[in-house]
């Protein structure tokens, strides 16, 4: 920085602090970083410094919305500043590339970036590649993401960064600091980047193609021809058009409540695809489409078992094992490997290695040969559980052994994506090998598979299951008589009721059954608690459907001639999840559930896990006690099976509302960032006109607004704010409002809400409560067909009522 510290070991004390009240730091267990301060006497110097020692030097640089910010300020600030240094000291050998990027508002903006330092925006690897930690992202501010996902927000100031920086430079200081380490712990909990550095790794090129489907795809198949001893000669890039890419089935969802639901996945379905049907760029012969083949042409090629016939129309050979075929089998294999190694060294080794650290007993196993042979690579000769007695420092062992188990967590991931991308990168013009018919035959093999086993497990069990006693004997379970359920087929699915397994939703690679009609035709099932139904649902799918599910596509394939069908159709469709209850939209992936087990773990039922996906019902802006309210009400929503559910729901909603009528208005005002306060805001001043503001005014600004002319025109107290950090409640009022009345929202600063408030801008408390509570949870009430509540406790009732 540009000013001298007052006490600059205070920092160190205060970066120690902050970290000591971190849980997520502390189970990292790594040595305390050091911090330092270092005083410029001019901007100069300081910019300087920073782009030859530090920018030049780091391999790689991240920092949060920092390419379109605070990278083109600073490019910009020496292009407009000092002319006299040259952007270019930034790179360590002075050369540099072009970047054209989108800023925060839209604008085309082109950024100097030096060779040989990877420099990203860590805001756009989480937001772009991160689908395991953080799948639904509310949005992407630094606070919301770090508070998230590791417990630990920004520091919190009072007005704005101008002013925290003019006031007190110490904070400023540490509040940027924190910046940087709150995304140095992200990068620690979502190891997004460790696996786009793995990728690099596995596909031997750049670490900057790693972020990029069609460089990996090339870099898989040039890898491939190369070690097959082919050389590649570069052809003309595509410059056709590109056509239509076949989308994925995504079954449109049955909304309302759902009991005892399955996730049935198919395993990396698309790279599955490609090895089943040996489909590639090289033994792709023409399609029906492009008039390369007649329908008759087709009838003879699906005769021939050394061709292969798309369910697109497309003709491939298949007389031996072809390139995609190839390295997509050969990653999957390596990805089993390192899954199951991972997996195995945390489930064994680890385990016991925390016993031994916690001084409890050890039960003896001899570990396997992968499980030894990983540990000699870290230097430790280690056969079985006594011998780690033998290790002098079981905490460093622990540190080497969690970070190879990360590793390969991270490896297994980073091959994931490099299978999935090769699909991704196939589809492009780009790609050197582009066909759009190759793409669209994955995509449309994918959908054709989804619908097999869409239709045939209703089927199958609603026409079979009655009938399978050797089954309900190992299940431990015994039907009620026929009669007592409706076991006609055709009449079960002309009227849709009393289907065994319902399909009520359908993903790109997962469809959704409803058992409660299979578990309705059980004797005693009145009487089974939740897990008792889950462990029927659980057994019959792992010890009967998984291994049904892979021999109906067996035979399937058989006559569509699959090279080697009983080890190279690879498909595998099988349970991922049981969900107790789910209350689903009828629009595509937004749902809620009650998962009670989850690839092979099942969830006590008292702490029932909850998965949501697309629904923003409980946003992270809203206070505490609205997201508490509702976190109550959705859960019973999804647990209870009382008939009378929705006056349980409006008992349980008055009861908060209750609470809400008597708690610090504070407490009760939502958060919200400010800013454009001079873009919007004409006047704030003028007793008669009132607040004046263009059009498009953002409520929050105008509520700021209302806040300083209140300020201003009764002479009340309180210092004038135009932005940042702040809060806001709805005005209460009696009478209708006037065009010239100001707004009915008041925005307050944090912590600070004007004594006066409550004469001249009272809170309404109820219109808060609908805005917070009722609104959002009643959305959810309308879309699946139940009754909405009020803030009076009227339920509307119909005829069928009575």
């Amino acid at each position: 920085g540009v000013k001298k510290l007052d006490d600059p070991d205070r920092l160190q004390r205060r970066y120690e602090e902050w970290l000591d009240t971190s849980e997520f730091y502390k189970e990292l267990n790594l040595p305390k970083p050091k911090c330092s301060y270092i005083y410029f006497e001019t901007e100069q110097a300081m910019l300087e410094y920073f782009l030859k020692n530090i920018v030049a030097k780091c391999p790689v640089m991240a920092g949060w919305n920092s390419l379109g910010f605070d990278w083109f300020y600073i490019q910009n600030r020496i292009k407009f500043y000092y002319p006299n240094l040259s952007f270019n000291m930034c790179s360590i050998d002075w050369t540099m590339k072009g970047k054209q990027m989108s800023n925060f508002k839209g604008e085309k903006i082109r950024l100097n970036m030096p060779n040989h330092t990877l420099v990203l925006d860590m805001m756009d690897v989480i937001g772009s590649f991160d689908m395991a930690v953080m799948p639904i992202k509310e949005n992407l501010s630094l606070n919301y993401i770090a508070t998230e996902s590791i417990g630990m927000s920004k520091i919190q100031y009072d007005g704005d960064l101008q002013q925290l920086y003019n006031n007190d430079y110490a904070t400023y200081v540490f509040y940027n600091m924190i910046d940087s380490v709150l995304v140095q712990l992200i990068d620690k909990r979502f190891k997004t980047l460790t696996i786009l550095y793995t990728q690099s790794l596995i596909c031997r090129n750049d670490i900057s193609t790693a972020f990029s489907k069609i460089k990996i795809t090339e870099s898989m198949f040039f890898n491939h021809f190369y070690e097959a001893g082919i050389k590649i000669v570069p052809s003309e890039r595509f410059t056709g058009e590109r056509g239509t890419l076949l989308g994925a089935y995504v079954r449109q969802p049955t909304a309302g409540r759902h009991r005892m639901v399955t996730c049935n996945d198919f395993a990396s379905l698309y790279p599955s695809v490609i090895v089943s049907c040996n489909l590639s760029i090289e033994n792709y012969m023409g399609s029906l489409a492009d008039g390369t083949f007649t329908e008759a042409d087709l009838v003879k090629y699906r005769l021939n078992p050394n061709y292969f016939v798309s369910v697109g129309g497309c003709v491939y050979k298949n007389d031996k094992d072809y390139s995609f075929k190839i390295i997509q089998r050969g990653l999957k294999s390596l990805r089993g490997e390192t899954k199951y190694l991972s997996k195995e060294l945390d489930a064994t080794v680890m385990s016991d290695l925390d016993h031994a650290l916690e001084r409890r007993p050890i039960t003896f196993r001899t570990y396997t040969d992968a499980c030894i042979g990983a540990m000699r690579e870290l230097g430790y000769e280690v056969t079985n559980s006594d011998e780690l007695k033998n290790i002098l420092d079981l905490h460093e062992f622990k540190r080497k052994l969690q970070n190879e188990i990360t590793f390969m967590v991270c490896k297994e991931q980073a091959i994931k994506l490099i299978m999935n991308s090769m699909y991704g990168g196939s589809s492009h013009v780009a790609f050197e090998w582009f066909n759009i018919n190759l793409a669209n035959d994955i995509t449309g093999e994918g959908r054709n598979l989804i619908h097999i086993m869409e239709q045939h497990i209703p089927e199958f069990l609603q026409k079979n299951w009655p009938t399978m006693t050797e089954l309900h004997e190992k299940l431990g379970i015994k039907l009620k008589p026929l009669h007592d359920y409706n076991y006609n087929y055709e009449e079960t699915f002309t009227k849709n009721l009393g289907i065994m397994a319902q399909p009520v939703a359908g993903d790109t690679d997962s469809i959704y059954f409803c058992y409660e009609g299979l578990l309705n035709t059980i004797e005693g099932i009145e009487k089974m608690s939740i897990t008792e139904k889950a462990r029927i649902i659980e057994r019959l799918n792992t010890g009967f459907l998984n291994q049904h599910n892979k021999q109906v596509m067996i035979d399937y394939y058989r006559d569509r001639h699959v090279r080697n069908v009983d080890t190279d159709m690879i498909h595998e469709f099988e349970l991922e999840t049981i969900a107790y209850s789910e209350i689903r939209l009828d629009v595509k992936k937004r749902y809620s559930q009650m998962l009670i087990w989850k690839d092979g773990k099942y969830f006590d039922e008292d702490h029932l896990k909850q998965k949501t996906k697309g629904l923003e019902m409980i946003k992270a802006s809203y206070p505490a006690p609205a997201r508490k309210i509702l976190a109550g009400l959705v859960k019973t929503l999804l647990m209870s099976e009382d008939p009378n559910l929705i006056h349980i729901l409006n008992q349980e909603m008055q009861k908060g509302r209750q609470s809400w009528l008597t708690s610090d208005v504070e407490a009760i005002s939502p958060a919200i960032s400010v800013n454009g306060y001079t873009k919007y805001v004409v006047s704030d001043d003028d007793p008669l006109k009132g607040v004046e503001v263009t059009k498009g005014c953002p409520f929050a600004v105008r509520g700021l607004a209302y806040y300083n002319w209140l300020r201003q025109t009764k002479g009340l107290l309180g210092d004038p704010l135009f932005g940042g950090k702040m809060k806001y409640y709805i005005v209460k009022s009696n009478q209708p409002k006037k065009k010239t009345d100001p707004d009915t929202i008041f925005t307050f600063q944090p912590s600070a809400l004007p004594k006066w408030s409550e004469e001249y801008a009272p809170c309404d408390y109820e219109a808060l409560f609908a805005k917070c509570v009722l609104d959002p949870f009643n959305r959810i009430l309308s879309a699946i067909g139940e009754k909405q509540l009020h803030a009076n406790g009227y339920i509307e009732a119909s005829l069928l009522d009575f």
